[in-house]
């Protein structure tokens, strides 16, 4: 009886730390529930995505830290303040029309999560890097990094 209980116990906490769902696009989305753990991994916000696909940069600077450290293709890496980065993403942003984004890995280190994605608009490739951590109930993103990818 307490194994049976035990074994119960342990599915449930497995099945709230991972569910993963196919969307209508196809696309695998990967949705996070926190559990009891403080460990558990923190995936980026499914809204943070959709920003990013339609080039709403002020969503996604809704959740810049007060400093973001910015690096464009052909740019080197500069740290801006929160207004700042959303004036430089959103320039490079403007350019681009077309816009998909799938994300291929999130890899946590710490209380940081690296999310990898592959941007793709105006007929080019862009592997786009997102670290972001959780900061007063929210995620926090401290680091953007676009680099071109050839294809």
């Amino acid at each position: 009886m307490k194994m049976q209980k035990y074994f119960y116990s342990l599915i449930i906490v497995f099945m709230s730390i991972l569910s993963v769902h196919e969307s209508n696009a196809g696309q695998l989305e990967t949705q996070v529930v926190a559990a009891a753990d403080d460990n558990w991994k923190h995936a980026l916000p499914q809204n943070i995505c959709e920003s990013i696909t339609s080039g709403k940069i002020v969503s996604i600077a809704a959740y810049f830290s007060q400093s973001v450290e910015v690096s464009l293709p052909q740019s080197d890496s500069h740290v801006y303040s929160r207004k700042q980065a959303e004036v430089v993403i959103g320039e490079f942003f403007a350019k681009l029309s077309g816009i998909t984004y799938k994300i291929e890995n999130e890899r946590t280190m710490g209380n940081a999560t690296m999310t990898t994605g592959l941007l793709k608009a105006n007929g080019a490739s862009y592997r786009l890097f997102i670290m972001h951590q959780p900061s007063g109930g929210k995620t926090s993103i401290s680091q953007m990094r676009i680099e071109y990818v050839n294809k």
